[in-house]
């Protein structure tokens, strides 16, 4: 068999398939996908509908998206560093302007998937 020409820029290069679990999960036993429902997050390019990774190994901290269960149901919140006698602890302000204590943080959201 004769080629003629230069061969395929594609050729010899077989690439892995893409493991999404790998790149979206670092603690695969404490990691929840959980879809998003609501409009108030733009400004972290969440939109309603989108899948976050919610992962409860996570250390929280400053500014993190964080899930959070208030009243037995989840919400998105942005965590603010509270100090309160020599501890250090986090809350966020709800959608009325009041700044409240995280009590029951389920996990610090780390990944965004979003099918069109």
């Amino acid at each position: 068999m004769h080629t003629t020409g230069f061969a395929s820029p594609a050729q010899g290069y077989e690439a892995e398939s893409i493991d999404y679990n790998r790149l979206l999960i670092k603690h695969p036993a404490a990691c929840f996908p959980m879809k998003y429902t609501g409009r108030n997050l733009k400004e972290y390019n969440i939109s309603n509908g989108d899948i976050l990774i919610v992962d409860s190994a996570a250390l929280p901290s400053a500014g993190k998206l964080a899930v959070v269960m208030e009243n037995g149901v989840f919400i998105v919140v942005i965590l603010e560093k509270f100090s309160e006698q020599k501890q250090v602890l986090f809350g966020y302000t709800d959608g009325h302007g009041c700044r409240r204590p995280v009590r029951n943080l389920f996990g610090i959201v780390t990944g965004i998937v979003r099918t069109l």
